[in-house]
């Protein structure tokens, strides 16, 4: 089933976000930050969202994009940034960069999306212990954003 809106929203590694306590900084593109804020904020910090024209620079904004697709200095926001987490399309460039990347660990997939942890996260941690929810459609589907 997908979304009445066409949004899709990586719903279950968010629900999976809200089991831990710990607080961090996501890595997450432009699409899905509010949806992380509306679920985990303000414990999650999310590197973008659809505020960017009001609330971000137009550098953070070219970072964003450079770290989806895996453009020249696409680790910024993991490296120079300091997150912890980072929630990307399985179809971008980002999920295959990370997933090469020393230092950092997938913790979650599905057919959406990926949730990589940086090895010294203390969420990724909390994260092995996290069973994901089947009860939650992995895209969203069937499910309201405001």
């Amino acid at each position: 089933m997908t979304s009445p809106t066409g949004f899709t929203a990586p719903a279950r590694a968010v629900a999976m976000l809200a089991e831990t306590r710990s607080p961090a900084k996501l890595a997450v593109e432009f699409n899905w930050g509010e949806y992380v804020i509306w679920h985990l904020g303000p414990r999650i910090q999310v590197s973008l969202d659809g505020r960017r024209e009001t609330v971000y620079a137009e550098q953070v904004y070219q970072e964003g994009l450079a770290f989806m697709f895996g453009r020249k200095g696409w680790n910024s926001i993991l490296d120079e940034r300091g997150a912890d987490l980072a929630l990307v399309r399985r179809d971008f460039p980002a999920y295959n960069l990370l997933k090469l990347k020393p230092g950092w660990t997938l913790v979650y997939e599905d057919d959406t999306c990926g949730l990589f942890a940086s090895d010294a996260s203390s969420v990724g941690t909390e994260l092995k212990y996290v069973t994901p929810r089947g009860d939650i459609p992995d895209n969203g589907a069937g499910l309201f954003f405001p």
